[in-house]
């Protein structure tokens, strides 16, 4: 078993594409994350995983506060500009229509949904590392369904399973 193989199951599992966002010693980032998921109700608790070589992974080692956005079906030109390394810090929001929140996380517009969280935990795990965060509050966006990744490509929510 090895990382390919991995790469090759995983394809099968669609998920949410997400962008999390931060800010810490006067630096601001953004990533594009599929691995958002919902841990607990009480307290409300999410987490996703973050590669330890991406550009944001030291922002989010200091940041007291984060943002996960869910993007809408339309928006896979927003999931592939941040999901570019190549961009710095200041291209990335210049081009991009956000504001900064009370806490001074960038929060990006139009989204579907944003989850404003306060960091809890990160935990090393291989080549990446869990962070977990407690929501604090979400903030309901532009309307629309969310864009999912699936089979190495993006997709949209079809219509429903029949019994």
């Amino acid at each position: 078993m090895n990382g390919q193989d991995l790469r090759s199951g995983m394809k099968l599992v669609p998920t949410a594409v997400t962008i999390v966002t931060a800010s810490s010693n006067g630096k601001s980032r953004g990533a594009t994350i599929g691995s958002f998921v919902s841990v607990s109700l009480e307290p409300p608790l999410v987490c996703f995983n973050i590669a330890q070589d991406a550009q944001l992974y030291g922002i989010l080692q200091s940041a007291e506060y984060l943002a996960v956005h869910v993007l809408r079906d339309d928006q896979h030109e927003l999931s592939n500009f941040f999901a570019s390394p190549d961009r710095s810090n200041e291209e990335q929001f210049e081009r991009t229509p956000h504001r900064i929140d009370e806490n001074g996380t960038p929060i990006l517009e139009e989204t579907l949904v944003v989850f404003v969280c306060k960091s809890r935990s990160m935990t090393e795990a291989g080549d990446h590392s869990v962070m977990m965060a407690e929501v604090i509050s979400i903030k309901n966006g532009k309307s629309g369904n969310p864009l999912i990744f699936y089979n190495r490509g993006y997709h949209q929510i079809g219509d429903p399973a029949t019994e």
